[in-house]
């Protein structure tokens, strides 16, 4: 399992790195910031232009509209699946090691390694996340690649401080004034699904046209 979960970890890393290598270097255009930028400000424009349509789809449209609109979109933003699938099933494939394990189970057994992973989640997850902000919005026309040091930063960043979120709970519900102070939350956790789907009711029956249009 370990050993599926560092190689789906490492495949995106991989097909963004090689991908955007061989799109900078295999497109003349790329190595001019004059028509980088002119790109950037074409992609900017119809960001722009879709945003309004979008907007003016949810507050004047009927269901129907919505839900055809919603649906081509959805069907465009899936289709990156291809490459964040990979990332989603190496912490669904940690998340089966770390049960196996019965380090959630028995935590008091685990107490070593949690720490561990608290201290390596940080040491990582934190200047990882900070690279990944400071490269993305330091990214320019001049510097094709600097988009892509963000990307891979915020690759690892984000899995690492997760981690230390979660071995810091963890080791916060080892003592009995957290466990009452985050007890309460243990109704949401096991409410997830309900909990979005009536943030979807409320919220589109408030803004959509529809609703109150709000």
């Amino acid at each position: 399992i370990i050993i599926w979960v560092i190689v789906s970890f490492i495949i995106p890393i991989l097909m963004m790195t090689i991908g955007s290598s061989v799109m900078i270097l295999s497109d003349p255009d790329m190595q001019d910031p004059v028509k980088i930028a002119e790109k950037i400000n074409e992609n900017k424009k119809k960001a722009i232009e879709s945003g309004k349509k979008e907007l003016e789809v949810f507050q004047q449209g009927t269901f129907q509209e919505q839900l055809a609109h919603r649906a081509k979109v959805t069907a465009i933003r899936q289709s990156g699946a291809i490459f964040y699938g990979w990332q989603v099933l190496s912490m669904f494939l940690l998340g089966i090691w770390i049960w196996r394990k019965g380090i959630f189970q028995q935590p008091a057994e685990h107490l070593p390694l949690i720490r561990k992973t608290l201290k390596l989640g940080l040491l990582i997850g934190v200047p990882a996340n900070l690279a990944f902000v400071v490269s993305g919005a330091m990214a320019g026309p001049e510097t094709p690649y600097q988009f892509l040091y963000s990307m891979v930063a915020g690759l690892f960043g984000a899995p690492a401080l997760c981690l230390a979120y979660v071995a810091l709970i963890t080791l916060l519900m080892q003592k009995t004034g957290w466990q009452q102070r985050l007890a309460p939350f243990s109704s949401v956790g096991r409410m997830a699904l309900s909990n979005y789907l009536f943030q979807t009711l409320v919220c589109t029956t408030l803004f959509y046209s529809y609703g109150f249009a709000l």
